[in-house]
């Protein structure tokens, strides 16, 4: 389970008991996240899937619809090949495709707006026809965006920034019927996000500017647990107060994360497919939709922890250009080859289709490889998990390492009276795993044993080095010779040195150390 899961997971299972932790309450989120959740935990037996799974399945299924539909548009506008290769990117990028099955909101609102592109870029292709159409017709075609879109202004507040392509691209070729159709999606969308956020039924116009406020105003409650540090080339970033200097990343911090989170092939390929996207206006939303994500991540005071997370959909758009740079190369290579033989055949089109689907199905590899850590995953450009973490980056950050070959381990080496103590983990995680037989039960009164610590080097606190320094780690995971997870023996009064038995009160009682 990653980090945000079990909360997610507790307000999800809420919703069918009418409790609903969203939209003007706590952080802010919107209900949308949740509701896919919940509805895909509901829709399969217990004896079919193992409980996480299927509290996963909602957001899987919904990303599953979301390629689908990139396909669909992408076919119409680029042809076939493109859309095949956007479609096999969506599913290689690794760190993409792992938050696109976790049980958190950000590959739910990646999903709503990949479906909301998807439909939008038909509104600006070449191939829709300009004569006007029926009134009630075209409100139909409205509602047919504002669905999605309200569904991602739903999923979380980032997808508040979902219209601003559409705006754009509206003034790269202004027409008064665009503008009614536009509008009309506007008014249906709020519809939407209203009718799936029922805590704020009651007072939609409070309720929205209540939303508003807890998602504005996380700069200046720096000091709140909102405030994340994180590690960016070997200097800490965070939003200011007690935390820390309030210094913001650069503001390239988005743009050099695409570049070494993205598979070598993929990034190159997505190089060409922006020149080939700027050539049309359809291309140009996918551009918008790509790059508005960036920008906004470039200003002060905007949360820039976990990595490429906050900005998940320009990964899932730039995956997209990436489908249709793969298809720029094939005519690139194909007109090269025939340049070259002087002449076009049968057997030099297939040869050239043959290495460009090579190409295509080689990101397959990265994905293997990181299976197990996916949130791990740095390219060749930046040397590798180890190159990355020697320049300062971090190693992990959501807990993805600690899985089954981490879990088997504690079981086996835990006693019924011993307990588990995790660094920063969340409590609603471990006792979801502990009522799933995944983590061995304890009570109140049972005697820590074992500390279990991920290497996300922002969050390592000076005593958490006193530990590593006096002890070696019973047992570590480990990839490409780094470590992502390491568990601790809790030092003990009776059996450690009195600078080693001080921090057992310390590990058991810290609010950094979750039960």
């Amino acid at each position: 389970m990653v980090w945000d899961e079990g909360d997610a997971i507790h307000r999800a299972a809420g919703i069918t008991q009418g409790d609903w932790e969203y939209t003007n309450v706590r952080e802010g989120h919107p209900a949308f996240y949740g509701i896919t959740i919940a509805a895909g935990e509901m829709i399969v037996p217990e004896s079919w899937l193992a409980p996480l799974t299927r509290w996963r399945l909602g957001p899987i299924l919904f990303y599953a619809v979301a390629v689908g539909f990139v396909f669909w548009r992408v076919e119409k506008n680029y042809g076939r090949f493109a859309a095949a290769a956007a479609a096999v990117a969506l599913v290689t990028i690794p760190r993409l495709f792992a938050h696109a099955h976790f049980a958190t909101c950000d590959g739910t609102l990646t999903a709503a707006w990949l479906i909301t592109w998807a439909i939008a870029s038909g509104w600006f292709s070449q191939e829709k026809p300009t004569h006007r159409t029926g009134c009630w017709r075209e409100i139909g075609t409205a509602a047919a965006l504002a669905l999605p879109l309200g569904m991602t202004l739903a999923a979380k507040a980032t997808g508040w920034l979902a219209p601003v392509p559409l705006v754009l691209c509206f003034f790269l070729r202004p027409s008064w019927r665009l503008l009614w159709m536009l509008s009309s999606a506007a008014a249906l969308t709020l519809v939407v996000f209203v009718l799936l956020n029922p805590s704020i039924w009651g007072n939609p116009m409070g309720g929205l500017a209540e939303f508003i406020t807890l998602n504005s105003t996380r700069a200046e409650n720096a000091t709140s647990q909102l405030n994340i540090t994180t590690c960016f080339l070997g200097r800490f970033y965070n939003l200011g107060g007690e935390l820390g200097t309030g210094t913001p990343l650069p503001w390239w911090n988005a743009f050099f994360w695409t570049m070494i989170t993205v598979p070598v092939l993929w990034f190159f390929a997505a190089l060409l497919g922006i020149f080939t996207s700027m050539r049309s206006r359809e291309g140009w939303l996918l551009l918008f939709s790509w790059v508005v994500l960036l920008v906004v991540r470039a200003f002060p005071g905007v949360p820039s922890h976990d990595g490429v997370r906050l900005f998940l959909p320009s990964i899932a758009f730039f995956a997209i250009l990436a489908g249709i740079g793969a298809e720029t190369f094939r005519k690139i290579l194909g007109n090269a080859v025939n340049f070259l033989l002087g002449k076009s055949s049968r057997r030099s089109a297939l040869l050239v289709n043959a290495c460009v689907v090579i190409l295509v199905l080689a990101n397959f590899a990265p994905l293997y490889a990181y299976r197990h850590c996916p949130l791990s995953y740095y390219n060749g450009m930046i040397g590798g998990l180890p190159g990355a973490t020697r320049v300062g980056m971090e190693p992990t950050y959501f807990w993805d390492a600690c899985g089954e070959e981490v879990l088997t381990w504690l079981r086996e080496n835990t006693e019924p009276d011993e307990r588990i103590l995790f660094a920063g983990a969340i409590p609603h995680n471990n006792r979801l795993r502990r009522s799933w037989g995944e983590l061995p039960s304890h009570n109140e009164d049972s005697q820590p044993k074992w500390y279990v610590v991920q290497n996300r080097t922002a969050f390592l606190r000076p005593w958490e080095y006193k530990l590593f320094a006096m002890q070696q780690p019973a047992y570590v995971l480990s990839h490409r010779g780094v470590w992502l997870i390491a568990v601790y023996e809790v030092p003990s009064r009776e059996t450690t040195p009195r600078s080693a038995s001080a921090l057992s009160p310390q590990l058991s009682r810290s609010g950094h150390a979750a039960l």
